[in-house]
């Protein structure tokens, strides 16, 4: 009902400056003579700003109540045409499975930028380092234990000893572990990063698995030392000082793991 008035207003806004301009302007014209005053009397600019003050607020309102007319209109018609107990046919349901899997791909392909993004900030910082830094979907191997899930994962770089085993880790012990993966060479205790920048780039990786359900699995602790055993393969005369993260959602698997040689 209020948009039908806001119409309505609107209009009159628009007439009655029209009618009252055309009335004065006639009333004007006509003769007086006597006390009224002699020959024809025009009104002032001053006097004719009410009326075009006036008119012009109806035209900017006009537009503005038609829309907001046409858009309550749709919206009941919507409403009308909803109702919660209608079930979704087959292909309907099918076509928007296929718009929630373009969605997660699309949404895969954006972390994968960031992932690419963040492994460039971290080699500049840290670049006698061996980074592993990644995100792939789970899509295929939900049926498989975590453990069986995270060798999986692992073995596809080539890098760490196959069958090892992680530990799982809470969030504020693992954010105290990367600060120092990252601010630190690991081997000699120099500073690789300011702990800011450090901090920056473990938030913008936690960020890519955004799920209350995450969990969080390394191969060390950090409280005022590094205590760790490395999953990274042997190679003669090398020893690794490497740790860093497998995080896993329902959806997600990553890794941001650093690893100095020492």
């Amino acid at each position: 009902m209020r948009y039908v008035v806001h119409i309505v207003t609107s209009v009159i806004c628009i007439l009655f400056p029209i009618c009252a301009l055309v009335y004065i302007y006639w009333d004007a014209s006509q003769p007086k003579t006597g006390p009224v005053g002699n020959g024809v009397q025009l009104p002032s600019i001053q006097e004719l700003i009410p009326l075009f003050s006036t008119f012009l607020l109806g035209i900017i309102n006009l537009p503005i109540a038609i829309i907001r007319y046409k858009e309550n209109k749709r919206k009941a018609l919507n409403g009308q045409h909803t109702h919660p107990m209608v079930k979704l046919t087959p292909q309907f349901a099918e076509e928007q499975a296929d718009a929630t899997a373009m969605d997660d791909n699309l949404r895969l392909r954006e972390a994968k930028e960031l992932i690419f993004a963040l492994e460039a900030e971290i080699r500049r910082k840290r670049k006698y380092a061996e980074v592993y830094i990644a995100i792939e979907s789970i899509d295929g191997d939900k049926e498989k234990d975590i453990e069986t899930m995270i060798q999986a994962f692992l073995s596809r770089f080539g890098a760490f000893k196959p069958g090892v085993k992680l530990d799982e880790i809470t969030e504020p012990d693992l954010s105290k572990l990367l600060e120092y993966a990252l601010s630190k060479q690991m081997a000699h205790d120099l500073e690789a990063m300011s702990v800011p920048e450090a901090r920056s780039i473990i938030r913008d990786f936690m960020r890519l698995f955004d799920s209350p359900e995450r969990t969080i699995f390394t191969n060390g602790t950090y409280n005022n030392g590094l205590m760790w055993r490395s999953i990274m393969k042997e190679r003669h005369g090398t020893v690794y000082f490497d740790t860093g993260a497998v995080v896993l959602t329902k959806e997600l698997i990553g890794i941001l793991w650093i690893a100095d040689r020492g």
